[in-house]
C-alpha cells in the first residue's frame, strides 16, 4: 500500500499543473524583485515545453528563463532568492510521516477498508433503489 501511494505521489509530480502550483506558491512569498526568474526544470518536462512556456509568458510579470536539466529537482532562483523542490524527497517525507503516525497499521487499514465498504454499499443501494421498483432490498448492515 505504501509503495502504491508513493507511486501515485511521484506520478502526480510529473503533471505540469503541479509544477505550476509549486512555482506560484514560491512566487507569492517573494517580495517585489527586479531581474529575471530562472527555472531549472527536469528534462521529463521537455515534451511539455510549450505548455510550460506559455503559462509563464501569459501569467508572469517577470522575465522567465527556462532551462531543462537531467536532475529530478525543480530549481527556481533570482539574483536574490533560490528555492528547490524535490518530488522524491517530498514523497519520502510523506512516507515517513505516515509510518510514524501509524497510518498503515493493520488496525488503521482495516478501519479505512470498513469505512470504504460501508460507503460503497450505501452508494450501491442508492443507485439500485432508483432502478428497482417494489423490490425488497437487504440493509447495508446485512452485507
Amino acid at each position: 500500500m505504501i509503495n502504491d501511494l508513493k507511486s501515485i505521489l511521484l506520478k502526480s509530480s510529473e503533471e505540469v499543473d503541479v509544477f505550476i502550483k509549486i512555482f506560484e506558491g514560491w512566487r507569492k512569498k517573494l517580495p517585489a524583485i527586479s531581474g529575471p526568474v530562472n527555472l531549472f526544470i527536469p528534462t521529463r518536462f521537455k515534451d511539455k515545453y510549450l505548455e510550460v512556456e506559455s503559462y509563464f509568458v501569459d501569467k508572469s510579470i517577470w522575465n522567465v528563463h527556462i532551462t531543462f536539466h537531467d536532475d529530478k529537482r525543480f530549481v527556481f532562483f533570482t539574483d536574490q532568492f533560490i528555492a528547490e523542490f524535490s518530488p522524491q524527497e517530498f514523497v519520502d517525507n510523506c512516507e515517513q510521516y505516515l509510518i510514524n503516525n501509524h497510518c498503515f497499521s493493520p488496525d488503521k487499514v482495516n478501519e479505512i477498508c470498513e469505512q470504504a465498504r460501508h460507503y460503497l454499499v450505501e452508494k450501491m443501494f442508492e443507485t439500485h433503489s432508483l432502478d428497482m421498483n417494489n423490490s425488497v432490498l437487504a440493509s447495508p448492515e446485512d452485507l
